[in-house]
């Protein structure tokens, strides 16, 4: 499909083109001309094959994103006329600017999601999938994705490699069994958890069992360590006294990438050391980030990570909501404003995590397989990528619920 831009609004021409790339490259490429019109239409001939997006935006995008019927936004009759302003909706989104973001923050400094918006569904993919129809049943194109289906990989945030090889670690298992559940679910994890430091059983040393899963299903895993942190929610390992796990991982062909710490996502200063600490202690190049809590300064990640060259991050998600905070199932590039150009660094959507499904949300095994379905099928009907995060440490016992078969 080849596309024709013409750009009749006060937004540069290479921001336009930016967000239209991301919209439409997820489609094969073909003889097809599309022309796409953004803002005045009034002196050009209708066409064949024309999109038509407004400059019309609304006066508030959660209050729109949350009542938005697609259909009657996406109307056909001689060409495709968007009734809303898809340019800047699209860009507010992938950048989480100010009029797409929360004023409230949670107690680590996060943006909350909207209350008005619901993020198991993702809202841009779902518009661009409406057009690709209007389009194919306009002008009887056929218009096929890039992809057959959906692509899925698997990660885990390492917070901690072991239980037990301090006793501030145990002592942080036993309060994490101690939190949840029914007293005799509470007097039951502690009995097992006594039992496997006699037997030398780490609940969290879980990197052979994580790898011979994802080799069953013909895929393999990111693992994400950490390097620094100071903080009580940082895993405080030394990172130097596992070399040799790092060194076993890379051998079985898995991705090692960076955790940086509670802090780092906030201090660009912090982020550097860690970077440079990293590559040190592993003689790996630092490609692959996701922040510790999901924890990042939304308006600075761009320059941060790019500077950095970092290839991908998988930070973006909310950590109390399960969904997709930046309206798709899509890897994409964040806009670069000093610049004028966008990110080096391709942003993966991080749609589910465990900690979301198990301690934000407490949900039982039966209602995370439906959400994870949900999520699942989402990706699926656009042909996007779902990325599962599941924690190394997170596969004992939460909830009532052995986590080790609920991963499997």
């Amino acid at each position: 499909m080849k596309i024709n831009i013409i750009n009749n609004t006060q937004t540069s021409d290479k921001k336009v083109k930016y967000v239209i790339d991301f919209l439409f490259n997820r489609f094969s490429k073909s003889d097809i001309d599309i022309t796409i019109v953004y803002g005045d239409i009034e002196y050009l001939n209708r066409r064949k094959n024309l999109i038509h997006i407004s400059e019309n935006k609304p006066g508030s995008y959660s209050n729109f994103l949350s009542n938005i019927d697609i259909k009657k936004e996406v109307r056909a009759s001689e060409s495709i006329d968007i009734q809303f302003d898809l340019v800047d909706l699209t860009f507010s989104m992938l950048n989480e600017l100010p009029n797409l973001v929360s004023s409230h923050t949670d107690a680590h400094g996060r943006n909350l999601p909207l209350d008005s918006v619901n993020y198991k569904y993702p809202v841009l993919d779902q518009i661009v999938e409406e057009i690709r129809l209007q389009l194919s049943t306009l002008n009887k194109l056929e218009i096929q994705y890039n992809k057959t289906s959906g692509t899925c990989s698997v990660s885990h945030d390492i917070d901690n490699i072991c239980a037990f090889d301090k006793p501030i670690n145990i002592l942080r298992a036993l309060k994490r069994i101690l939190s949840k559940g029914s007293m005799l679910f509470r007097l039951k994890s502690s009995l097992i958890l006594f039992k496997d430091f006699i037997l030398k059983r780490d609940p969290y040393y879980n990197f052979e069992f994580i790898i011979n899963e994802t080799r069953s299903n013909n895929m393999r895993s990111t693992f994400y360590f950490m390097v620094g942190g100071i903080t009580r929610y940082d895993g405080r390992y030394n990172l130097a006294d596992h070399i040799d796990l790092i060194t076993r991982l890379r051998e079985k062909k898995q991705i090692i990438g960076l955790h940086p710490s509670y802090d780092a996502g906030f201090d660009s200063s912090i982020l550097s050391k860690e970077i440079k600490n990293f590559k040190k202690l592993t003689h790996i190049k630092c490609e692959h980030v996701r922040y510790h809590y999901l924890r990042y300064d939304s308006t600075s990640i761009a320059e941060d990570l790019d500077k950095y060259e970092i290839v991908t991050d998988t930070s973006c998600g909310f950590a109390s909501v399960i969904g997709f905070r930046n309206g798709t199932c899509y890897p994409f590039r964040k806009w670069i404003e000093d610049k004028e150009c966008q990110s080096k660094t391709l942003y993966y959507p991080l749609a589910f995590m465990d900690t979301t499904a198990l301690g934000y949300l407490s949900l039982n095994k039966n209602k995370l397989i439906e959400e994870l379905k949900f999520i699942i099928c989402q990706v699926s009907k656009y042909k996007g990528h779902f990325d599962l995060l599941w924690h190394n440490s997170n596969m004992y016992f939460y909830n009532n619920i052995n986590e080790k078969e609920l991963f499997k």
